[in-house]
């Protein structure tokens, strides 16, 4: 299972550097850009500490301590990648920076309590604990930091499908391969822990969106809309 996961850890970092490096050439930087970068670098971070979170039941000194800072960091970052995806959606369909700050404080106070919660679980184990073992165990509020990310990125869709006439038809179906691959990965990881499949599924589904969302960019003007 190691293997598997370094492979893909290996292949989801240098796709997402280079689309990272790549998207940093943009000329026009909307707030939509500046979200799919953040996304971007969250993505990243969530990549690397899921690798070393995963060293488990290995009894070297250091293997705990890599187990327990990557484990904590990526509960702590694990409703990001789904509240900047929401915040994406919802301004790439209103166009209005204001509108789309003003949510900023609700996804604050969901990732607020996530944290609190999470500090919380290293003296209760809620979220997770490691035994003496160093051996990863899921606990009994698991389900829930499941379920946060769920509701998220299914309000996501729902928005896109409501207002689905104000997005590019040419992207829609990016957009909504988006709120579709991470969930089908959320729910794999459920079933069978073993495998990073959280991170690298929203790997995969960035690289499928900076390729529709550079081929628009390609072929329409930013300022007016119209073919180049």
């Amino acid at each position: 299972m190691q293997t598997v996961n370094i492979a893909l850890f290996v292949y989801s970092f240098i796709l997402l550097i280079s689309i990272y490096l790549s998207s940093g050439q943009v000329r026009y930087k909307l707030m939509s850009d500046r979200l799919f970068r953040s996304l971007i670098r969250v993505t990243l971070l969530l990549l690397m500490v899921d690798m070393i979170a995963r060293f488990e039941g290995l009894d070297y000194w250091f293997y705990p301590v890599f187990s327990r800072v990557g484990n904590f960091v990526s509960y702590g970052i694990s409703h990001f990648i789904s509240s900047l995806w929401f915040l994406y959606i919802h301004n790439r369909i209103y166009t209005d920076t204001e509108r789309t700050k003003n949510l900023y404080k609700y996804f604050f106070l969901i990732n607020l309590v996530n944290w609190i919660l999470l500090i919380i679980t290293q003296f209760t184990g809620w979220y997770y604990y490691l035994d003496s073992s160093n051996i990863y165990h899921r606990g009994p509020l698991f389900f829930w930091t499941q379920l946060v990310n769920a509701v998220i990125l299914l309000s996501s869709l729902v928005l896109l499908v409501l207002k689905s006439k104000r997005i590019e038809q040419n992207t829609m179906f990016a957009y909504i391969l988006f709120s579709l691959i991470p969930a089908i990965g959320l729910t794999l990881q459920i079933i069978l822990p073993g495998i990073a499949y959280i991170p690298n599924s929203v790997a995969a589904a960035l690289i499928i969106l900076y390729l529709f969302v550079q081929n628009n960019k390609v072929r329409y003007d930013h300022l007016t809309g119209i073919f180049n």
